[in-house]
């Protein structure tokens, strides 16, 4: 996100004033860049399978882990929201 951002591209989109048209364009570039739902999906189902986690976690919580963090980064690269944290290993669960 952060090349993507840096990117003379993206900085001369910030400057288009026609709200549809600088819309577009940020889609275009976060389509070049990778940076859409159904790649944060695949890269979410590989990072399970690679970490072992096959057999314990299913494909539908899988994809659901991954649209809600790409709905985050998204916000975030927005500017609507500031940068996404979540929760590690050892921080405990809020419904204990």
């Amino acid at each position: 996100m952060a090349l993507l951002k840096q990117s003379k591209d993206w900085q001369h989109t910030r400057t288009i004033a026609d709200k549809k048209l600088r819309s577009d364009e940020f889609k275009r570039l976060s389509k070049e860049a990778g940076f859409t739902p159904a790649a944060i999906i695949t890269f979410a189902r590989t990072c399970k399978n690679e970490a072992g986690w096959k057999d314990r976690l299913g494909s539908n919580v899988t994809q659901r882990i991954a649209e809600q963090v790409f709905a985050a980064m998204q916000q975030y690269a927005f500017g609507k929201r500031g940068r996404p944290r979540f929760k590690g290993a050892s921080r405990p669960p809020a419904f204990a």
